[in-house]
């Protein structure tokens, strides 16, 4: 089975989860919203995409001013 997670590479809870999954052998791969030790996702494909944090809270901010 192919799994992508969305989450936080930094979290325990992520951590676990992918390894997990991974273990079992399942194709995974991990969308991470933070920069993240990649070492930690061993067997998991890892990518970052951490701008549309900045673009949210820009916005959010944009929408407080006006």
């Amino acid at each position: 089975m192919n799994i992508c997670f969305i989450a936080d590479g930094r979290s325990p809870s992520t951590v676990s989860w992918v390894s997990y999954f991974c273990r079992r052998g399942h194709t995974v791969s991990l969308i991470s919203t933070r920069e993240c030790d990649r070492a930690a996702f061993s067997g998991a494909t890892v990518f970052l995409c951490e701008w549309w944090l900045d673009k949210l809270a820009a916005r959010i901010k944009g929408s407080a001013a006006g």
